[in-house]
């Protein structure tokens, strides 16, 4: 590889780590999170760190299997979570979303793909709902 390509592929680097990673966990949001009125945040509802977020964008090496994946996954998730999100330990809100209750963060397993998987994820206390 030559020094351009060096260059253009270290800028493609930055460039979707800034907007997927750095944007995303700004106050500013990218333009499909502005768009939708949406904010991404951690199970106690703050901002993930940015750590979760890279988590969450080399889910992006799956390319066009992610969205076949989120098809069949999502509706079957009781909390509506992409399975980048339970990787990540992260939950896609509204951008006004208010918190629905108080709960605690349990481990639950998950068998995908002939692998068991262990996730995070709040159990919602009884007063405030299912769990």
């Amino acid at each position: 590889m030559g020094s351009l390509g060096v260059v253009l592929s270290t800028s493609w680097t930055i460039i979707w780590f800034s907007y997927f990673v750095i944007l995303k966990r700004s106050r500013f949001r990218t333009l499909g999170y502005i768009l939708g009125g949406a904010r991404v945040v951690n199970l106690q509802g703050s901002r993930p760190s940015i750590l979760s977020l890279l988590a969450r964008l080399l889910f992006v090496a799956g390319g066009p299997a992610n969205f076949l994946l989120d098809l069949f996954w999502i509706p079957s998730d009781p909390f509506r979570q992409a399975i980048r999100d339970k990787f990540a330990h992260t939950h896609v809100v509204r951008k006004n979303a208010v918190p629905a209750g108080s709960g605690r963060i349990v481990y639950r397993t998950y068998a995908m793909f002939g692998t068991t998987f262990l996730f995070q994820e709040v159990k919602l206390d009884s007063a405030s709902g299912a769990g």
